[in-house]
């Protein structure tokens, strides 16, 4: 998960750059490396009595194709190879999820509008005197851009943060922790429009207590590395 974490990150943080590794992706139609499909996923939990049914529906359910999805990750691998502070392989599970974000376009634009307010913050902080974050700073915020939960703990101090931080390779209380809390700050205000009220709120799940909801066993012919 690290090279997906810290590619949307850069996807933020150096919009151009990554855009120019994916532009090939906009010339692939009709054959996408994505199709956006319906998907409704069903499960029951037959440890309580009665079982328990749950239907979820999901709007950004996508089924990847290859050879062009691995056309995506070896353009996100030369990303990471070149700028990625610590040496990670590329998977096509990460690649699949790119692919997914730029196949439901609204995903891949707010991405695009946080990259706008982030280079506002930057240029604040920079005036300031302070430092630019660090590399290691892209891939805690991936991660906070898909997942609720670390964002909110990251930039409030809940919890375990301070640990969760670290395995970034970010110090608790440094400047790139007040740097992500000013980032959200700004980016739940109206001075904001369009964008999404806070890091991750258009791609965060809450994968702690709501689990994972990829397939893990695909059905066949119908769909093979399906992501939603």
């Amino acid at each position: 998960m690290y090279d997906l974490w810290y590619f949307l990150g850069r996807v933020v943080t150096d919009p151009t750059a990554t855009a120019n590794q994916l532009t090939f992706l906009d010339g692939l139609v009709p054959q996408k490396a994505g199709t956006q499909i319906s998907r409704a996923t069903t499960d029951i939990d037959y440890s309580v009595l009665p079982p328990v049914t749950q239907t979820v529906h999901s709007v950004v359910a996508v089924v990847v194709k290859n050879p062009e999805t691995n056309q995506v990750r070896g353009s996100m691998a030369k990303i990471v190879a070149n700028d990625c502070p610590v040496k990670v392989p590329v998977s096509f599970y990460s690649a699949a999820r790119m692919v997914q974000f730029k196949t439901v376009s609204i995903l891949y634009k707010d991405l695009l509008k946080i990259a706008v307010v982030y280079q506002q913050v930057l240029a604040d902080w920079k005036t300031a005197g302070k430092a630019e974050p660090s590399g290691a700073f892209n891939a805690l915020l991936g991660a906070c851009l898909i997942d609720g939960q670390l964002r909110d703990k990251a930039t409030n101090g809940q919890g375990n943060a301070d640990t969760q931080v670290q395995e970034f390779g970010i110090k608790p209380g440094s400047d790139e922790i007040l740097f992500l809390q000013k980032l959200n700050t700004k980016l739940s205000t109206p001075a904001a429009p369009g964008v999404a009220a806070t890091i991750g709120s258009s791609f965060a799940f809450d994968g702690w207590s709501d689990g994972c909801g990829d397939i893990v066993f695909d059905w066949a012919g119908q769909s093979e590395r399906a992501v939603h």
